[in-house]
């Protein structure tokens, strides 16, 4: 079963390979120090992103292929709509970045990382 999967905004999710060691999700606030006509400091946040890295171990080819159309623009240049196994949340999300390793010919060992929009 799944835990994630992507769409092209309003299109059928695919299904995305499990990641094979769990991941990461982080939250980062979006914003700046002003300082007021005081000196004093304050932060003001307009927003707060989320970003997902998956990591996945020993892919196909195939399933690479599959990763790699989400990054490369085949199936759009995005935002996609990423959704959570057991949460309704749908939240748009940018593909930023997709490394991969080849240890040995057809294995793939990669990171997926997703910036929410």
């Amino acid at each position: 079963m799944a835990l994630f999967s992507l769409a092209v905004q309003d299109g059928t999710p695919v299904a995305l390979p499990p990641p094979g060691n769990g991941f990461s999700e982080t939250s980062k606030k979006i914003g700046g120090m002003q300082t007021t006509l005081g000196g004093a400091q304050i932060q003001q946040t307009t927003a707060v992103k989320r970003e997902w890295r998956l990591p996945y171990k020993h892919l196909t080819d195939a399933q690479y292929l599959g990763l790699l159309a989400f990054f490369d623009g085949t199936l759009g240049l995005g935002p996609f709509e990423l959704r959570k196994t057991g949460d309704t949340t749908v939240r748009l999300v940018n593909v930023v970045e997709l490394t991969n390793s080849v240890p040995i010919v057809g294995s793939h060992n990669c990171d997926l990382t997703l910036v929410e929009v």
